[in-house]
């Protein structure tokens, strides 16, 4: 079984063991059930698992799911690897664990795996690298200061540094001095992605931020002891370091996000008509002119700026992390919403008019690190509209 097929049928069983299924998808796990035993005992396995778990407490379904998921990550890391001798998880484990854990925590097959996929830098491509490297710091006096391959290896933030390697950049203090916090660290420093740029930063808490492109993440040098908070436009990838004695903080211009421990994608684009905040894992309160409310994983909450309304619906977690993993993913969105998207990466201005931006919608996975030509033309070969390529302008025709 190839490893495209085993993701097919995980998100089969998933789909079955949660009354998700539709009949088309019944059809298709019937048919695989019917080819050998073997897949047959194994669906059964799987099931019993599932029902154990279901009426299980919570302490013992936690430590499956991080079991299960040291099995994937495990699969992932080695690739998929052709010769059966040197596997590490077998595919039928592979499938056992990828459904618990997936169950488990709420997402399907392929978001797991997509949010788990390991990329080594030196595979990416040079438009990746170029990427990186569209990175600054903004100093609180105002001092923009460039991050990328021709800057030093390490650069002074207040009591500390922040320093660079093939993953990202780190901030670190200097524990050799005095541990009280200073005024420059309280301050707040500014990592800037330009159109184009994208970055790992990682916070003196140990907290992992992802900042696509056309972003900001304002950030003190050193927590307070109360709390820990930052200040987001754009959008950002957030895995947030445990601390219970210290609850972190995402603001933007909306709305502000509290967690303790977990990780969640906000978009927060000045030019975008919504706010939103996904979360992927643990729990975050969202506050939104005065009001409070809790989400769960798996969901995600959409501010309407206009109307100043929350929604909360099932979130499209590939969709969502899509930009993470190097993708442009789009499903049944409006042209506007595309080009808008486009338009952040590639620094070109998109000239359009109602005649051709209505009515079409498009829906597709894109390597952001095409060519914009190539882009474009994957757009009008799927039905989309033609596009005129002048200078940074690019005519809808």
């Amino acid at each position: 079984m190839e490893y495209s097929e085993e993701i097919k049928i995980a998100n089969l069983i998933v789909a079955s063991l949660t009354g998700a299924i539709t009949d088309a998808q019944q059809t298709e796990l019937d048919y695989w059930l019917s080819e050998n035993n073997d897949n047959r005992m194994l669906y059964n396995r799987i099931s019993e698992k599932h029902d154990l778990l279901v009426s299980n407490d919570s302490d013992k379904e936690n430590e499956y799911v991080e079991q299960a998921i040291r099995k994937i990550q495990a699969r992932i890391a080695a690739g998929n690897v052709q010769h059966k001798e040197t596997r590490i998880i077998p595919l039928q484990r592979f499938l056992h664990y990828a459904v618990a854990a997936c169950l488990l925590v709420g997402l399907s097959i392929s978001a797991f795996l997509l949010l788990n996929r390991q990329i080594e830098y030196t595979d990416l491509p040079e438009a990746a690298r170029i990427a990186s490297s569209k990175v600054k710091l903004i100093t609180p006096d105002g001092k923009e200061i460039s991050l990328g391959y021709d800057a030093p290896e390490t650069i002074k933030a207040g009591s500390g540094a922040i320093s660079r390697n093939n993953n990202g950049l780190f901030l670190t203090l200097d524990e050799t001095k005095n541990t009280s916090t200073s005024s420059m660290d309280t301050v707040m420093h500014s990592i800037v992605t330009g159109i184009g740029g994208e970055t790992l930063f990682v916070l003196s808490d140990n907290s992992k931020v992802w900042l696509n492109a056309n972003s900001r993440l304002d950030f003190p040098v050193k927590f307070s002891k109360e709390k820990r908070k930052v200040i987001l436009t754009g959008e950002a990838y957030f895995e947030i370091a445990p601390d219970k004695r210290r609850p972190f903080t995402v603001e933007t211009n909306e709305m502000a996000i509290e967690v303790l421990g977990t990780s969640f994608n906000i978009k927060a684009y000045n030019d975008e008509p919504t706010v939103q905040t996904t979360l992927l894992t643990g729990k975050v309160s969202i506050n939104v002119s005065d009001k409070t409310l809790e989400l769960n994983p798996g969901l995600t909450a959409i501010l309407d700026r206009k109307q100043e309304k929350v929604e909360v619906k099932q979130a499209d977690i590939e969709a969502v992390m899509a930009w993470k993993s190097g993708y442009f993913i789009f499903h049944d969105e409006d042209l506007q919403t595309v080009v808008r998207t486009l338009a952040r990466w590639y620094d070109v201005k998109f000239v359009t008019n109602d005649v051709v931006s209505n009515g079409h919608t498009f829906n597709g996975r894109l390597n952001k690190y095409l060519t914009l030509q190539e882009i474009l033309e994957r757009i009008t070969l799927t039905g989309g509209p033609r596009f005129r390529l002048e200078g940074d302008q690019v005519f809808l025709e």
